[in-house]
């Protein structure tokens, strides 16, 4: 059976996490993520008609600091693991603010059958797998919705694409046939990624910051640091709590911004920096 707890600390991460110039009021809890916060809640983020409360925040922490122990990773100072999880909540408010003008819907039926396939992945009925969430010490209920967000992010994204990306015949091909020379029809790669985010527009001073701190991060990595730790402490991109690990993909699916520069490395190997309209690579 999969490790239920791992499975769901990554549903309470956004499912995107983008360069954007956010208009957000945030106040964060103190240096502790459990001080304060049983006594009386309160406002710690305004998104839009929307809000987040410290108790939200804190099982967020909880959850992503359960799973950095677990992965023996190291856990950030607080306020930069505070800004991180927030940065994300708040993310992913937005696009289900977006999703709800846009008439994205998800019904219950399709919503229990994502619920039963995820049980049946862990080799349980549903009822066995309410229970299991339970002794996790996960509400099934807020599973359930948590599970209904992510389908919705995911079908936002899915419009997007299609809405944006139009692929000729020719330019597949032309891709297919690129990587098949290269050796790279079969292969995965497993990649790690860190993005030092830009807002836009960002200013040259924002710009030369940026390209600085990535370039001394391949220095820093190429001299032997910790590539997860780096992500977690320094990354804005959609892993970064994961230490930026994007997992085995093979070439055809690794994100179009990485993917000329990343079937070129060896095992092993740091790019340079480089940039894309979201920031540094």
């Amino acid at each position: 059976m999969r490790n239920l707890r791992h499975f769901v600390s990554g549903l309470l991460m956004a499912l995107a996490l983008t360069a954007t110039s956010l208009s957000v009021h945030a106040r964060l809890p103190g240096d502790d993520p459990d001080s304060g916060l049983e006594a009386l809640d309160f406002i710690v983020a305004v998104v839009n008609d929307d809000v987040v409360l410290a108790s939200e925040l804190k099982d967020h922490l909880r959850t992503v600091i359960g799973d950095l122990r677990r992965r023996g990773a190291q856990i950030p100072a607080p306020q930069v693991l505070h800004k991180q999880v927030l940065d994300r909540v708040v993310l992913t408010r937005l696009q289900l603010q977006e999703a709800e003008k846009s008439g994205i819907r998800l019904d219950d039926d399709t919503l229990n059958r994502a619920v039963r396939n995820i049980a049946k992945e862990n080799g349980l009925n549903l009822a066995e797998f309410r229970t299991a969430l339970q002794k996790e010490g996960f509400s099934f209920a807020s599973f359930r919705e948590q599970i209904r967000d992510q389908l919705i992010i995911s079908r936002l994204r899915q419009r997007k694409v299609n809405n944006r990306v139009a692929v000729t015949s020719q330019e597949v091909d032309a891709f297919l046939a690129s990587q098949e020379s290269a050796g790279n029809n079969f292969r995965e790669f497993h990649i790690g990624h860190i993005l030092i985010s830009l807002p836009s527009p960002a200013s040259p001073d924002q710009i030369a910051e940026a390209r600085q701190k990535a370039d001394a991060l391949v220095t820093s990595l190429r001299a032997g640091g910790d590539f997860s730790q780096a992500a977690i402490e320094n990354s804005s991109g959609q892993q970064a709590l994961e230490g930026g690990d994007l997992g085995w993909r093979p070439a055809a699916e690794i994100p179009v911004v990485l993917a000329e520069r990343a079937t070129a490395l060896k095992d092993g190997e740091v790019s340079d920096a480089f940039r894309s309209p979201a920031g540094y690579h």
